[in-house]
């Protein structure tokens, strides 16, 4: 299962001098993820994502587990977005609200973030929105929600690294390949029998640090394949309605 992120097209850091008239439209949709089948997902989320989404591990280029959530079994398939750019479930991911801004480490210090955007970002098209920066540079308030948002989100990923970083050294994650209709996809899940069996001193540690409830979560989120299923289902028939109207 590979991480995709692609609608990420052209990231550069945000700048007051080279983006001191760019503005940020309203109103822009989802549309942007519409070819995006798994996304990045941190701790604190999983309890409302895993109401609606399938959340998994998978490996990343450098063999390490990332966290997911799964938006469908191939990519350029996402089940959770409309032909019209509508999110289609209740909770949106945070990686999806985040979008077009986006925090990466500094490359001379990676310990330090810079904020940037996509800035082929249907949001920056246009005349019309609103600044990103006042007269005199300084950051507007749009600008700052966006910084704040993804300072908490990097927040949120060094915990989540820390949670794969524990549970991977029990070794309880199983490898497993969702079949369906709309393609075949691998990725790694709780093994309920090897967490049954991790030694109590680690039970109580993961008890404490809240990721029992969080391992609980993740085992109950995979009853939502049957839901991208179901989705992806429906969005294929309204299509070939669609089409059949056009020819009718």
């Amino acid at each position: 299962m590979a991480l995709n992120i692609g609608f990420f097209a052209d990231v550069v850091a945000l700048n007051s001098d080279a983006h001191k008239d760019l503005k940020i439209a309203s109103g822009v949709n989802y549309a942007f993820s519409t070819t995006t089948h798994a996304i990045p997902a941190v701790v604190v989320e999983i309890p409302l994502l895993a109401q609606e989404y399938p959340v998994v591990m998978a490996k990343d280029a450098d063999d390490s587990y990332v966290l997911l959530a799964a938006l469908g079994f191939a990519e350029n398939s996402n089940a959770y977005v409309s032909d019209n750019g509508d999110w289609l479930a209740e909770y949106v991911p945070a990686h999806i609200r985040r979008y077009p801004f986006i925090s990466l480490p500094v490359t001379e210090d990676p310990d330090k973030s810079v904020l940037c955007i996509d800035k082929r970002a249907k949001h920056f098209e246009g005349d019309e929105g609103q600044a990103l920066f006042e007269p005199s540079g300084e950051a507007t308030e749009v600008t700052k929600t966006a910084l704040r948002m993804n300072e908490e989100y990097e927040l949120s990923m060094a915990e989540t690294r820390r949670f794969i970083a524990d549970i991977a050294k029990k070794d309880i994650l199983q490898e497993f390949t969702e079949n369906s209709e709309f393609g075949n996809i691998t990725f790694f899940r709780i093994d309920v029998e090897k967490l049954n069996a991790v030694d109590a001193e680690t039970i109580a540690k993961w008890k404490e640090d809240n990721y029992l409830t969080v391992l609980n979560w993740l085992i109950q989120s995979q009853r939502n394949w049957r839901e991208v299923e179901l989705r992806l289902r429906f969005k294929a028939n309204n299509s070939t309605e669609v089409v059949q109207e056009g020819n009718s």
